[in-house]
């Protein structure tokens, strides 16, 4: 990984010093430091800086047929997470939408399905009709974008999308005998999700973009099991020696250990500071004590029923 690749994938400047000043110094020269520390500073400097936009990928076509075919809908939608709506977008008879979904539309109405229209090969659907609920009796789980389908005779807006993703699935392959069969098998994943760059192949009559990032890291919720904690330990081992370790990892400002334990536990990425018996022997303003610090990991192990090793260090 180059900074000129990073840049090409539209990483920014900011991104890279956060994610430089939050790994600090280690006395090691062999130490690895994980991908998703990267992906963490760029994802939280991207969810302040960048537009939201929808695109499908693969898309399917579903017509509304209780809705006119010259009705348009105005719904209001947002370009900043926390941003007061700030947006319209129409919502017609026609709209076009990733083929491996289907509920309820971002901003508009849930759906229920009523005709599934067929190719040739009684397999790939070409069209899909549904009807509207225009008063949203029914709410479901999730939701899905779309693209309002363009008007007969009118092709729509064609872009290439390059989805980038991690090539090996261990994060040092270099200890495997065998590092070819690291290899990640499926590295698109994730294709309805992530923050997008233009890049500099695009032209006037094709846009292209390259993928920066997913929208969440790749570990599924609950993914820190009792392998990947003791592999937390040995990376801080190999960076701090055989010092004795009052715990793993502590708050650095909030003092709600249990709480960020918990994030970090299932799955989050978040900043941490590490604590040795030195620190807390030395009245460190941003410690506690090393008892309590392990029993709120240990309450938070509990609550998401994950088992961790406890074996002196942690």
């Amino acid at each position: 990984m180059t900074l000129a690749g990073l840049h090409c994938r539209g990483v920014t400047p900011t991104a890279i010093n956060a994610f430089v000043r939050g790994v600090g110094i280690t006395r090691r020269d062999n130490s690895i430091i994980n991908l998703d520390r990267l992906k963490y500073h760029i994802r939280e400097e991207l969810n302040k800086a960048a537009p939201r936009t929808m695109v499908v990928l693969r898309p399917l076509k579903v017509v509304i047929t209780n809705l006119a075919a010259d009705s348009i809908i105005n719904l209001d939608a947002k370009r900043w997470p926390d941003a007061q709506i700030d947006d319209a977008y129409g919502f017609t008879r026609s709209a076009l939408y990733t083929e491996n979904s289907f509920c309820w539309c971002k901003y508009a109405f849930p759906k229920k399905c009523t005709k599934v229209i067929l190719a040739d090969d009684k397999e790939t659907i070409l069209e899909i009709q549904a009807e509207y609920d225009p008063v949203k009796k029914t709410k479901p789980k999730g939701v899905l974008h779309w693209v309002v389908a363009p008007s007969p005779r009118v092709d729509p807006l064609m872009v290439e999308v390059r989805l980038f993703d991690k090539l090996f699935l261990s994060e040092n392959p270099a200890e495997l005998d065998d590092w070819l069969a690291d290899l990640n098998p499926q590295p698109k994943v994730f294709e309805r999700l992530g923050y997008f760059v233009v890049d500099r192949d695009s032209t006037p009559g094709k846009l292209v973009f390259n993928r920066t990032v997913t929208l969440r890291d790749n570990y599924s919720k609950g993914a820190h099991t009792k392998e990947s904690a003791n592999a937390l330990v040995k990376t801080i081992k190999m960076t701090f020696g055989e010092a004795p370790l009052a715990l793993v990892i502590a708050m650095a400002s909030d003092k709600d250990h249990v709480g960020f334990a918990r994030g970090f536990l299932s799955g989050g990425e978040l900043e941490a500071v590490l604590l040795t018996e030195a620190d807390i022997a030395g009245g460190n303003s941003q410690t506690t004590s090393a008892s309590l610090l392990r029993d709120c990991w240990i309450q938070a192990s509990k609550e998401l029923g994950i088992d961790i090793v406890h074996d002196g260090t942690t």
